[in-house]
């Protein structure tokens, strides 16, 4: 995981960090995990949280290598959505915390 974090290069929050850890990522149980963007009302569906892994679709560097330039500094995509939206998760500043993005 540390390797991971310098090399992107990004201060993941510790809640992350552990989450990783002891998740690595993965795909909802319910298969149906939503969220209302409150800027706009827009619901977006989880589909998968990227891991620390090989397989390209769903890895956390591979996606920030592919998609990294679009993002603000200090952000990582963390998931996707099932309407090919984003998750982001916004390490540094005054915007800190996870948002979606379409």
């Amino acid at each position: 995981m540390i390797r991971l974090e310098k090399e992107m290069p990004l201060n993941f929050p510790e809640d992350y960090k552990l989450f990783l850890v002891d998740k690595n990522g993965g795909v909802p149980e319910e298969n149906y995990v939503s969220m209302v963007i409150p800027s706009n009302g827009e619901e977006i569906v989880l589909g998968v949280l990227l891991e620390n892994n090989e397989n390209d679709n769903f890895n956390l560097e591979s996606w920030h290598k592919e998609c990294g330039d679009e993002l603000m500094e200090s952000s990582l995509i963390i998931g996707t959505e099932y309407g090919s939206g984003l998750f982001v998760l916004i390490c540094e500043g005054g915007q800190d915390g996870i948002t979606g993005k379409n």
